[in-house]
């Protein structure tokens, strides 16, 4: 079973879920077919051939209120409590993951790369900045390049985390990517005043690659969710880039 907390997110997919086959997947018989939640996708689909699972007739697609009667069940723990992850099996994931995407660069998309990128929450419907123009305009002027995630495939967005050497984004799920960074690179995360409770994900991830980590906290819409769009101080964006240059 491939269905767990959070069915169907791309953070926990690609952490909680995939981190469970570290060790036990040479372990399954051969004839083993893998259930995988409803909104299963392609992006999903590439990291389990990355991981050797390859054939479409081993996967089983649970629809959202489909009941399934099976013979026998497999199920592994998970590797780690969520949010905090274990970095010999994180490692495992982002190596086999990184090596299938290198075999792919023939298909890539025509996107360009940057050793500087903005990952934008403009094609979420929640945590987006607010002030994210005014921010942009700033980050152009510093030769970023503004990305948004959602329509790229899983080998581009590899490659495009393996070029960049300054991350900075509000906290969402494209941050997972953190685990195809190379050691020494900069993060800057950016929340509301509300930190999600999953506020440790991508600082985890980020000491187990070996990453310099920072974050900076702005001001939610709202006081009650934790989902909120908000603001950041753009000056304090450019004090952090002005200090990482100077370092």
């Amino acid at each position: 079973s491939l269905i767990a907390y959070c069915p169907g997110a791309h953070y926990h997919w690609m952490t909680d879920i995939l981190q469970r086959l570290y060790q036990i997947l040479p372990l399954l018989p051969k004839e083993t077919k893998f259930l995988v939640p409803h909104n299963f996708n392609h992006v999903f689909y590439d990291s389990l051939k990355a991981l050797g699972i390859s054939s479409p007739d081993k996967i089983v697609i649970c629809k959202h209120d489909e009941r399934l009667e099976l013979g026998k069940l497999l199920w592994s723990p998970p590797a780690t409590y969520s949010g905090m992850d274990l970095p010999e099996a994180l490692e495992w994931v982002s190596n086999n993951i990184t090596s299938w995407s290198l075999k792919q660069k023939q298909k890539l998309s025509t996107n360009t790369y940057s050793k500087k990128i903005y990952i934008s929450r403009q094609d979420s419907d929640k945590r987006q900045l607010i002030n994210e123009h005014e921010l942009c305009i700033f980050l152009h002027s510093e030769g970023f390049k503004i990305c948004t995630l959602s329509n790229l495939a899983l080998a581009d967005q590899v490659n495009l985390f393996q070029v960049a050497e300054i991350i900075i984004a509000p906290h969402g799920a494209g941050l997972v990517n953190l685990m195809f960074t190379n050691k020494g690179s900069y993060v800057l995360e950016l929340f509301g005043s509300n930190v999600p409770r999953g506020g440790t994900c991508y600082w985890s991830i980020s000491c187990c690659r070996g990453l310099n980590y920072y974050y900076l906290t702005g001001q939610s819409e709202t006081s009650t969710s934790e989902d909120s769009n908000f603001t950041i101080s753009v000056e304090k964006v450019k004090e952090w880039i002005r200090n990482i240059a100077i370092n």
